[in-house]
């Protein structure tokens, strides 16, 4: 396929990605499609809000030749922060997602110089048909993923790295809260985003009549506000029980409130290499 847009086209992309979800989404209802327009709303989406932290490692843990695996991308976003935060060339980037519109986007961006990148669609809480990552990207991810399915996808990402591979994982973490107070918060969200959205008459006009009920139903869909992990704690036992080892810890900016139930929410950062072979029932193999 001819890679036609610019990865920093961020206009191009929300038209594109429109497109793409009327006609490769399922069960995402707007949540694909309207993403290149928050993008340009708020610019708060994706990899690029945590993205002064996690330049270091990037830089740190990406070498020439490197291969690199984007573990569930809504956009993008992602892959525009890690092609940000390093200079390492040549890189051989993989993207996986289980929706096939974010992928098609991808597919239809050019490529830097002296990068290669290639998607697939795929359950992560199956086994993957790829192997030997030198890095794997998980930003976000594992709030969408039910909790009882987590540790599958834990699996399958330490049997798809390489013997020294390490994976960056992002989660955002925060007290529970009751329904109502995430009701609140959505609602919050909702007069937010339609006020920043009417203040781009082009993205505005994509959105058309049904800009108000396209959003509130992108704001059902905040899975980090319905199962979020709430403290790092959590994480870090998650990985830990499916034979990961911790090398490192480090948070994000804290989001920005838009209402109690979301105060003191924070993405945590977690750098992790696989601890042996990963096992199938997340158990420490050599026991």
């Amino acid at each position: 396929m001819t890679r036609a847009l610019d990865i920093n086209d961020l206009d191009g992309q929300a038209h594109e990605i429109w497109r793409l979800g009327d006609e490769l989404c399922e069960d995402c209802g707007p949540y694909h499609k309207l993403r290149g327009v928050l993008l340009k709303a708020s610019g708060l989406l994706g990899g690029k809000f945590d993205s002064e932290t996690l330049e270091p490692f990037f830089r740190r843990l990406t070498f020439p030749g490197a291969r690199i695996l984007i573990a569930g991308s809504a956009d993008a976003g992602l892959l525009r922060t890690l092609l940000d935060c390093t200079t390492a060339r040549p890189l051989a980037i993989t993207v996986v997602d289980l929706c096939p519109t974010p992928l098609a986007l991808i597919d239809r961006l050019q490529a830097p110089p002296e990068v290669s990148i290639t998607t697939q669609v795929a359950d992560l809480t199956e086994p993957l048909a790829l192997g030997g990552f030198d890095l794997i990207f998980s930003h976000s991810m594992l709030p969408f993923v039910p909790s009882a399915l987590r540790g599958q996808v834990l699996d399958t990402l330490g049997n798809a790295l390489s013997a020294d591979g390490q994976m960056v994982v992002s989660v955002i973490v925060g007290a529970r809260t009751t329904a109502e107070d995430r009701q609140t918060a959505r609602q919050a969200w909702y007069d937010k985003v339609l006020k920043a959205v009417d203040t781009l008459p082009d993205m505005a006009a994509l959105l058309g009549d049904a800009k108000q009920d396209l959003l509130r139903d992108y704001a059902q869909r905040f899975r980090y506000m319905d199962d979020t992990f709430a403290t790092t704690e959590e994480l870090a036992t998650l990985l830990e029980a499916h034979g990961y080892s911790i090398q490192e810890q480090s948070y994000g900016r804290s989001y920005q409130s838009v209402s109690p139930a979301t105060e003191g929410r924070r993405s945590a950062i977690f750098v992790a290499g696989r601890q042996a072979t990963v096992r199938p029932d997340g158990l420490d193999p050599a026991g």
